[in-house]
């Protein structure tokens, strides 16, 4: 919650969203292509599941737990930031550690842990046969 609460929503079009930064002098936009879903990132950092682990399967489908993650800048460097912005920089990367090291990330690679078994159910055909990037 914390870590959203740093982004705002900027503007949709028929093609895309857009989604920036709350700093005022931030440029960072991401835009997501509404008929592709290919995501244009121009933020500051990646983040990736650095170590998982194996909780279950549900109906024959691995259910895994992100336990550790990996925080990548996209910037080379941080010397052209100022005293605040370094102290602010290190205050983010801290959040968001704190929000990524919460219980509770799960995942599947081959299975939508999005909706209910019920929800799945009561879907359309079409919607069943979508990818589950197409789904979210």
């Amino acid at each position: 919650v914390t870590a959203l609460s740093l982004l705002h929503y900027r503007r949709t079009t028929p093609e895309k969203f857009y989604i920036e930064a709350c700093d005022d002098g931030s440029e960072e936009v991401l835009a997501i292509d509404r008929v592709s879903t290919e995501m244009t990132l121009t933020g500051m950092y990646l983040v990736i599941i650095a170590k998982k682990k194996k909780v279950g399967d549900l109906l024959g489908h691995a259910v895994w737990k992100a336990v550790d993650f990996d925080i990548i800048s996209y910037k080379k460097t941080v010397l052209h930031l100022t005293d605040n912005q370094m102290q602010d920089n290190k205050t983010f990367l801290s959040m968001i550690n704190n929000v990524l090291h919460t219980d509770g990330f799960y995942f599947a690679t081959d299975y939508d842990l999005t909706h209910t078994l019920q929800r799945l159910a009561n879907t359309s055909p079409e919607f069943q046969e979508m990818s589950l990037l197409e789904r979210v």
